[in-house]
């Protein structure tokens, strides 16, 4: 029993990085403190150590830490260090645009992030099972039997904020790559005729948004982007050709290198 109430009163020396050790402070001089520890006679920097708590209950600082920190070893402190490095673990990302159903497609993305969420990185890819498309892809819809088939892409995003566990604000950059059908219209003198034709787009678009996590490993994403591409081949003939037209019979050329082109994405999907 004395020897378990010796063990139990002993000077306590808190680190700065949030160690503890317990002996008997035998010095604390300018450079070392030095003290006894399990009949080891042992010294620590004195610019690694906070302060020390004596066994008279006495408190001498040693140095302040540059920012403020929490020092506890407590079961509810374990539990959310282990809760957020569980969080921090967590860096694949699987997701469907909820909204792109609106316009008859089945989007999927997977995105892997880096450096304790600071970036990520990914794919995706979406499939278009309407036989026409909608007003939504107005540079498709003006088209003689304009259909988007299928989009390929991938992005890169930076995240900004101190809690990236919870939820985050993030730029970045998307490539996609959108494959389509039409038909092309052939004029012959007074005879005009169509022919099936195909084209794509090439689309580069500045992103942005906010992520947010919750605790059973569902995650929502925002995405706004803004970007073009380059119109090339029959698809420029053919948009330039149904464009040309002013609605009154009269003919307004048209000739269209570069279009706009507008993202707009509610990610819902799962982290693990």
């Amino acid at each position: 029993m004395v020897l378990s109430a010796y063990v139990l009163a002993q000077d306590k020396i808190y680190l700065l990085n949030g160690e503890v050790r317990k002996g008997k402070v035998t010095e604390v001089g300018t450079e070392e403190i030095r003290f006894m520890e399990d009949g080891d006679n042992l010294s620590l920097l004195r610019s690694d150590v906070l302060l020390i708590e004596f066994i008279n209950g006495a408190v001498e600082v040693i140095n302040v830490p540059a920012e403020n920190k929490v020092f506890a070893n407590t079961p509810k402190a374990k539990e959310r260090h282990l809760e957020n490095s569980k969080k921090l673990a967590t860096s694949n990302l699987v997701s469907i645009n909820s909204l792109a159903l609106c316009n008859s497609d089945a989007a999927f993305f997977y995105e892997k992030l880096l450096d304790e969420k600071r970036y990520g990185v990914g794919l995706m890819a979406a499939f278009n099972f309407n036989s026409r498309c909608s007003i939504l892809n107005s540079h498709i819809f003006s088209l003689t039997n304009g259909r988007k088939n299928y989009d390929l892409g991938g992005f890169a995003n930076l995240y900004l904020g101190l809690d990236r566990t919870v939820k985050s604000f993030y730029v970045g950059v998307m490539i996609k790559y959108m494959a389509l059908t039409f038909d092309k219209t052939v004029v012959n003198g007074t005879s005009i005729t169509n022919k099936p034709a195909s084209g794509n787009q090439l689309a580069t678009i500045f992103t942005c948004g906010n992520q947010r996590f919750f605790d059973n490993g569902f995650f929502i994403k925002t995405i706004y982007g803004l970007g073009g591409f380059n119109l090339n081949g029959e698809y420029k003939d053919e948009f330039n050709y149904q464009n040309s037209n002013n609605g009154f019979g009269a003919q307004r050329p048209s000739n269209r290198k570069f279009l706009g082109k507008f993202y707009f994405g509610v990610n819902m999907g799962l982290c693990f």
